[in-house]
């Protein structure tokens, strides 16, 4: 088991589609992306350049989040730690 549902924070296996505690479905963690200032290109977060024109792009700042139990980065929006599952939503 190496991931955990969205919704509820239980384990799952690779080839589950659904949780089996709360039949939430799995969802693949979706990248952010922007736009480059200078060509439009799409940008993902956390890139410092563009990967079409090489112009810099500034990342907003913001706080970073960490599960207490692993010391596993989190992105902003998570509940549950996808790295060990521990409940984050107050961190």
């Amino acid at each position: 088991m190496s991931k955990f549902c969205n919704r509820c924070g239980s384990a799952m296996d690779d080839d589950d589609l659904f949780c089996g505690k709360c039949g939430s479905p799995w969802e693949v963690p979706v990248r952010i992306k922007r736009s480059c200032p200078n060509c439009g290109a799409a940008v993902e977060e956390g890139e410092a350049f563009c990967g079409s024109c090489g112009a810099p792009v500034r990342a907003a700042p913001r706080k970073k989040r960490v599960c207490p139990s692993c010391g596993r980065e989190l992105e902003p929006d998570r509940l549950f730690c996808p790295g060990c599952g521990t409940n984050v939503s107050k961190v």
